[in-house]
């Protein structure tokens, strides 16, 4: 039987690539004035990445290319405070 948690942990842990903030590391929520809408992508993947720290969205994408065996999206929305 395949453990899950360990999978996710060992692979979740491994590996951290560039963002939109050209960094990589996390950075919390900077919107523009008005409302604005964060999407957070997860795929469950069939091959392990090899690729180089600070990897690019358009690398990691070519890279998982006909690998992926499941995915899921989330989108968050923010807006300014109403006066």
């Amino acid at each position: 039987m395949c453990d899950s948690n360990h999978i996710l942990t060992s692979v979740m842990s491994e590996a951290e690539y560039s963002n939109d903030f050209r960094k990589v590391q996390y950075n919390g929520p900077c919107p523009p004035s008005g409302t604005h809408r964060y999407f957070f992508k997860l795929y469950a993947v069939d091959i392990k990445l090899d690729l180089e720290s600070g990897a690019t969205k358009a690398q990691i994408e070519a890279t998982i290319k006909g690998h992926i065996l499941a995915q899921a999206e989330l989108i968050g929305l923010t807006a300014d405070k109403v006066k």
